[in-house]
């Protein structure tokens, strides 16, 4: 059984438009869901990584590093065994000191803190600092 649209009693043609009420708000959601998609990655965020000098710490005790020759003394603490990042754009300051929790320094390094460089504070507590990757 085919169905026909019946035509109009009064000789007129069938209307153009018949069947195209569902394209128009089909091509309004697909041009908002582009648009929605396009505009979400100007919104969200990348958080890249960031240049870090990474202070391992393999003494016995909490220690505290800090990059001196600076207006303010920028200072990191390492606990125990541990390693913790000091977030660093470009070489900064005149040198980096090493000390306890207490106040009692173990030594200091007289070079400036570098992104992708690692400082060591050994078991013995001497420091090393040493170019990532060398």
């Amino acid at each position: 059984m085919t169905t026909r649209i019946s035509r109009p009693t009064n000789g007129a043609s069938r209307p153009r438009n018949l069947g195209t009420k569902l394209t128009r708000p089909l091509a309004a959601t697909v041009i908002v869901s582009a648009a929605a998609l396009t505009l979400t990655g100007c919104i969200v965020t990348y958080d890249a990584a960031k240049p870090e000098l990474l202070v391992v710490n393999d003494y016995s005790e909490d220690v505290v590093a800090v990059i001196e020759g600076l207006k303010s003394e920028i200072d990191t603490p390492v606990d125990a065994s541990r390693a913790n990042a000091m977030v660093v754009d470009k070489c900064m300051g005149t040198a980096i000191r090493v000390e306890t929790t207490s106040g009692d320094i173990l030594g200091r390094v007289e070079e400036q803190a570098c992104p992708g460089w690692t400082l060591t504070v050994n078991e013995d507590g001497t420091l090393t600092y040493t170019e990532d990757g060398k």
